[in-house]
């Protein structure tokens, strides 16, 4: 683990999970990590989709949207290595959206918007995903994710 200050951080999307396909009712991951690699344990980590709270980790306790009760993770096992990404328990189609996740270590927020897309969403754009899910078994859907982050720090007075 790096030795950095808890203040010197930036989100981060691996790059392995920008596209994945998934079956609607399977569990998803909206990946998100701390770059360096340093603990969350101690920090403020709040997850919505659009303006609904998903999911509040403070004070080392997680607190669940009301429409996610039961549907979402926090992994709390994993803070100390950075891993903030929210679990999404039996996906859904309302679960398409646009995600922000803030993490607030002292006086420094950094925020990552994460856009979880249906394919169908690339079908008026120029870029075009390379493979087609598999529509066999079940409604599977191929999901993008773009990221946009963003960091402020509290002026001192």
């Amino acid at each position: 683990m790096a030795t950095v200050s808890s203040n010197e951080f930036h989100l981060i999307v691996p790059e392995e999970a920008h596209s994945a396909e998934v079956k609607l009712g399977s569990d998803v991951t909206v990946p998100c990590h701390l770059s360096p690699e340093i603990s969350a344990v101690d920090m403020e980590i709040r997850w919505f989709k659009e303006t609904d709270c998903v999911c509040l980790y403070k004070n080392r306790q997680v607190t669940e949207g009301r429409s996610y009760r039961g549907r979402k993770g926090l992994s709390t096992e994993d803070l100390d290595r950075g891993n903030v990404s929210l679990k999404l328990k039996e996906f859904r189609e309302s679960d398409i959206g646009v995600y922000l996740c803030q993490v607030i270590s002292e006086d420094r927020t950094e925020e990552i918007t994460i856009g979880v897309e249906e394919e169908e969403a690339w079908k008026d754009s120029d870029v075009q995903p390379v493979n087609q899910p598999s529509k066999i078994q079940g409604r599977q859907v191929h999901l993008t994710l773009h990221e946009s982050n963003s960091t402020w720090e509290r002026e001192s007075e």
